[in-house]
């Protein structure tokens, strides 16, 4: 496949994420709640000293798509 539709599809995969991720957040429920606790469990897994490199990109970036409304998780203020 080419490089340029990979990467397409995969802004609008983030794009959907960023969407959906924001409307569970601002809809007040149970779905919204769980939501805030996983977003505070990866924010808790990125504070973890023990995490590999890698394994802190992904949660960083997961964070970023998850939680996009909110400050940079490494950068509160």
């Amino acid at each position: 496949m080419n490089n340029d539709i990979v990467e397409l599809r995969l802004s609008a995969i983030e794009a959907a994420v960023k969407t959906i991720s924001a409307a569970i957040c601002a809809n007040e429920g149970p779905l919204s709640d769980d939501l805030h606790n996983q977003i505070q469990l990866l924010r808790d897994q990125l504070s973890n000293t023990g995490s590999t490199v890698k394994q802190e990109a992904i949660t960083y970036q997961t964070i970023k798509l998850l939680d996009s409304l909110n400050c940079d998780p490494r950068d509160p203020f």
